[in-house]
């Protein structure tokens, strides 16, 4: 019985209380709290990638710039036509002496430990009027 009559005081003097001190509570500006959207965390890419035309022989440089709020150590992996182009994993792209085979869509992967986020598609291709080389070598390097 004793207990259950001092849960009844205590509740009638936290309401007291609140009552009492409403008008000051109300006057207290707290700090606005600013919560992310989904876009503002984790992996953004900051600098994207662009469609371009390249002529025969010349080197096709690809570069995106991409950030993280968790770690300053990204990973990245290049695609030409959704197929991962081996060794390239920086962000920057280069094939030395582009040519029609190199003609196509381009994207890159960025991840860290926890999350992982693909580029848009670009399209890179072979200047008009100029004869396609069959050479050429893809490389991504880190910076």
């Amino acid at each position: 019985m004793f207990e259950k009559l001092l849960k009844i005081y205590l509740l009638g003097a936290i309401v007291w209380l609140g009552w009492k001190y409403q008008p000051q509570l109300m006057r207290l500006r707290l700090p606005a709290v600013k919560i992310m959207p989904s876009s503002e965390r984790g992996i953004a890419i900051t600098k994207a990638l662009r469609s371009q035309s390249v002529a025969a022989g010349q080197p096709l440089f690809l570069y995106v710039e991409a950030s993280s709020v968790r770690t300053k150590n990204l990973k990245y992996q290049w695609y030409f036509n959704n197929a991962p182009i081996p060794g390239a994993e920086g962000p920057m792209l280069t094939v030395m002496s582009f040519s029609r085979k190199w003609e196509g869509l381009y994207s890159v992967a960025v991840r860290d430990s926890t999350e992982s986020i693909q580029s848009p598609q670009v399209r890179v291709s072979l200047e008009r009027g100029l004869a396609a080389q069959d050479s050429g070598r893809a490389s991504a390097s880190a910076r």
